[in-house]
Order: structure tokens, then sequence, then C-alpha cells
């Protein structure tokens, strides 16, 4: 070959890459951030159950703190580390079941019923791009029940 086509050949083989390069960029960042998203969305499941569960045991310590659901909203917003409180929402109940099994009555007039409490968080996480199918902004949810010792 000459020096004049293998210059041309080199410069269309540099054209070839930059066109490759610039169609998959696009799609790899797509699915980078689908990777990040999804990955935050799990890491707030978990904190949501994390701060369900330890709004319940404290709950569950004493018959005194089953009836707190101040506290035990409290407890579970201070295992939710680096949630903001207005994406957060806890909801604590006390409610008695006779035998474990069947409907809910009343505790007040139940002596034997045993006594559970049941936390239940919801983070609504705004995803960074809204995924087809996915709703946005997604509620993640954690729920714990715990018998009241």
């Amino acid at each position: 070959m000459t020096d004049n086509a293998q210059t041309r050949w080199k410069d269309r083989r540099r054209g070839n890459a930059m066109l490759e390069a610039g169609l998959a960029a696009p799609v790899l960042f797509l699915l980078l951030s689908g990777v990040v998203d999804f990955g935050r969305a799990f890491y707030f499941t978990d904190i949501a159950t994390g701060a369900a569960r330890a709004g319940a045991q404290y709950g569950i310590i004493s018959s005194t703190n089953s009836g707190n659901t101040d506290g035990m909203e409290a407890a579970a917003r201070a295992d939710a580390v680096g949630v903001p409180a207005e994406i957060l929402a806890v909801v604590p109940r006390l409610y008695c079941k006779i035998g474990g099994v069947g409907a809910e009555v009343s505790c007040a007039t139940n002596p034997n019923a045993e006594a559970y409490v049941e936390v239940k968080t919801t983070i609504t996480y705004a995803m960074m791009i809204p995924w087809p199918g996915i709703p946005n902004p997604l509620k993640i949810w954690g729920i714990s029940v715990m018998r009241v010792q």
C-alpha cells in the first residue's frame, strides 16, 4: 500500500471507534444508572425492615412500652440513620388476640389475650430515572410483628 492509502485506512478505523463509543455510551450509562437505582432501592428496603424491627423490639420490652407508640416511633426513626424524616413514615400499633390466632380482641376487656406490637415503616424513594413499568416514587415498606413479653 502507498502511504496515502494507509493513512486513509487508519482515519476510517479511528472514525469507526468513535462512532461505536458514541453508540455504546448511552446504553452503558442507562445500565449503570439502573444498577445504582435498584441498589439504592434494596438499601432502603433493608433500612425500612431494620427500623420496623427496632420499633417493635422497643415495644415488646415491657407492657409499659407496648402502649408507648411515640417511643416505638422514636426507636424506629433512630434506627433509620441517614433517612430524611420527610420520606420515612412509621405507624406503630398494639393489638391483642386470644391464643395468637383469630380476630383481634380488646386488650382491656380480655386479660388473658396475648398482646402484639406491629410497626410498619414506609420510605418514599424517588428514582433517578423513571423506569417503564415501575412506579416513581417507589413506596418501600418494612413490617415487624412481635408478641409482648
